[in-house]
C-alpha cells in the first residue's frame, strides 16, 4: 500500500513537473515583455518548412513552441524568427506558440491554429481579378490575384507575369500568395484581353479575362517659350526667382502630368498638374541663380491618360541673371597729408560699384578705426552700377604725430554681394602749429635789420638828390 501510494505520488510530481515544463506562462503583469506573432496568419496552410516571425519588447531573447512542446528559441529579439520544419508533424492543425522572456519575467504565450499539409501538390491555383471590366483607352487599371496550390498551401515568393495586349508587366506574389499590378489599357479601342502566368515547384498556371477598352478624347498638353516667364524679370544674383509656366490642354479630354523645370547647375524641381480639357495650370519653381546666362527648361511628362501630340511637350526660354551692386572703397585722399594741428584739411573717399545695378549707401569718416575711433562725419553716396563717386568731408586737423583716418561704406541698399571691401585706412602726419610771431616793442630779428637798414639807405639817397637840387 504505501508503495503504491509513493509511486502514485512521484508520478504526480513528474507529471506537473512535466507540465510546468510544458505549459506556457500565464498573463502578463505591468513590467513583463511583451511578444507578438505575425507570420503565418491563423487558418493558413503550410507545408516544408516554415517561417514563424515576429517582434518583441522588453525582452531577451523568444521562445517557439510547437502543439505545446519543448520550447524552442527563436533568432533575434525585437524582431524574431523561428523556422519549422513541418515534414516531422502530421498533417492537420497544428498550434504555434510564442512567449519572450526577460530573467524571471515572461510574456504571456500567444498562439495561432494553422494547417499543416506536406501532401504534394499536383497543380496551382491562379485567380485574376480586374479593377474594371470597362476602361478608357490608355487608362492605368489595377488587376490582383491569388496563387495557391491544390493542396491549400499559398504560393509564395512567386513571379507573376501580366500582359494586356501586346504589353506586359511583373509583378511577385506575397508571403500569402497574393499579388497586384497596376497595368495600362491599349490606346486602340475594343475588347482586350489581360493575362496572368505563375511557375512554381515544378508547376505552373494561367488566368485570363476580359476588359472593354473604349475611346475617349484625347489630351493634348502643350507649352511654349513665351508661356515661361520670370519674377522679377530683371533678376539679380542669390535673390529668389520664380519660373512660372503655363500649361495649356489643347484637346478635348482631361489629363494629369509631371512638369519638370530644369537648368544645368541646380536639381530640378518638379511639379504635378491636372488640366481639365481646355483650360491651363500654373506651375512654378522657385531657384536662386548665379550671374551670368541661363536656360531654363520645361518638360511635360507621364501624361496621363495619354497625349494626342507630343512635339509641344517642351519650351526653353533664356534669362540674364545680373551681379548684385557691390560698393567697393577705391581710395581715401586727403588734401594734406602732413597738416599742422588746427589746419582745415578736405577728406575725399572715392567709392566704386562693380555690380550690374545702382546701390546707395553711408560713408562714414573716423579718427581711428572705425570700432573704437571717433566719428568725424558721414555723406550719403549712390553709385551707378560699373561706375564710381566721390563723397568729400572738412576736418580740422587735431594732436600731433600719425594719426590713422578710416572711411567705411554702411547701410548699402539694395544688399551687397560683399562687405569684405567697404574699408579704406589711411595715416597722416599732424605737425606742431610754428611758433606765434613776436609781440610789438620786441628786438627785432636778424632779418629785420637788414630791411631797416635798407629803407635808411633808400631814404639817404633821397635826401641827396633833394640838397643837389
Amino acid at each position: 500500500m504505501r508503495l503504491r501510494f509513493g509511486l502514485m505520488a512521484t508520478a504526480i510530481l513528474l507529471a506537473l513537473s512535466f507540465g510546468v515544463l510544458l505549459m506556457p506562462p500565464g498573463d502578463t503583469a505591468a513590467g513583463d515583455p511583451v511578444v507578438k506573432l505575425e507570420q503565418p496568419f491563423p487558418g493558413d496552410v503550410v507545408a516544408g518548412l516554415v517561417n514563424i516571425s515576429g517582434t518583441s519588447d522588453g525582452a531577451q531573447y523568444v521562445n517557439v513552441s510547437i502543439d505545446g512542446g519543448g520550447w524552442n528559441r527563436a533568432a533575434g529579439v525585437e524582431s524574431w524568427h523561428y523556422a519549422w520544419n513541418t515534414t516531422g508533424y502530421s498533417d492537420g492543425t497544428h498550434s504555434m506558440l510564442a512567449t519572450a522572456v526577460n530573467g524571471t519575467r515572461s510574456s504571456g504565450a500567444v498562439s495561432v491554429q494553422i494547417i499543416v499539409n506536406n501532401t504534394p501538390p499536383s497543380l496551382i491555383e491562379l485567380s485574376l481579378d480586374l479593377e474594371s471590366r470597362q476602361v478608357y483607352a490608355c487608362e492605368t487599371f489595377a488587376v490582383s490575384g491569388l496563387a495557391r496550390f491544390d493542396t491549400g498551401v499559398r504560393v509564395a515568393g512567386a513571379p507573376v507575369h501580366l500582359s494586356v495586349g501586346n504589353a506586359s508587366w511583373n509583378a511577385t506574389t506575397d508571403r500569402r500568395g497574393y499579388y497586384s499590378a497596376t497595368v495600362l489599357a491599349p490606346a486602340a479601342p475594343g475588347e482586350a484581353t489581360v493575362r496572368a502566368q505563375v511557375a512554381a515547384s515544378g508547376l505552373s498556371a494561367s488566368a485570363q479575362d476580359r476588359v472593354d477598352v473604349v475611346p475617349r478624347e484625347a489630351a493634348d498638353l502643350s507649352v511654349s517659350p513665351g508661356d515661361i516667364r520670370f519674377a522679377p524679370a530683371q533678376p539679380y544674383s542669390d535673390e529668389e526667382i520664380t519660373v512660372g509656366v503655363v500649361i495649356r490642354n489643347l484637346g478635348g479630354g482631361n489629363a494629369t502630368a509631371r512638369v519638370n523645370f530644369s537648368t544645368p547647375g541646380l536639381p530640378d524641381s518638379v511639379a504635378e498638374v491636372s488640366v481639365p480639357a481646355g483650360e491651363s495650370r500654373n506651375p512654378s519653381a522657385v531657384w536662386k541663380l548665379t550671374s551670368g546666362n541661363h536656360t531654363v527648361n520645361v518638360t511635360i511628362s507621364a501624361i496621363q491618360p495619354y497625349d494626342s501630340n507630343s512635339s509641344n511637350d517642351r519650351a526653353s526660354a533664356s534669362l540674364v541673371v545680373l551681379a548684385r551692386p557691390d560698393l567697393v572703397m577705391a581710395a581715401l585722399v586727403v588734401s594734406n597729408s602732413r597738416p599742422y594741428a588746427g589746419l582745415n584739411i578736405t577728406l575725399q573717399a572715392r567709392v566704386n560699384n562693380t555690380g550690374d545695378r545702382e546701390a546707395a549707401g553711408t560713408v562714414r569718416f573716423y579718427d581711428g578705426p572705425p570700432a573704437s575711433g571717433r566719428l568725424l562725419g558721414s555723406r550719403p553716396v549712390t553709385v551707378a552700377a560699373h561706375s564710381s563717386s566721390s563723397v568729400f568731408l572738412g576736418w580740422n586737423a587735431s594732436g600731433e604725430g600719425d594719426q590713422v583716418l578710416s572711411a567705411v561704406i554702411v547701410d548699402v541698399s539694395p544688399r551687397e554681394a560683399s562687405e569684405q571691401n567697404n574699408q579704406l585706412d589711411r595715416t597722416i602726419t599732424v605737425r606742431k602749429r610754428p611758433a606765434a610771431p613776436a609781440p610789438e616793442g620786441a628786438i627785432p630779428g636778424f632779418g629785420a635789420l637788414l630791411l631797416l637798414a635798407a629803407l635808411a639807405a633808400v631814404l639817404g639817397m633821397r635826401s641827396g638828390s633833394a640838397r643837389k637840387s
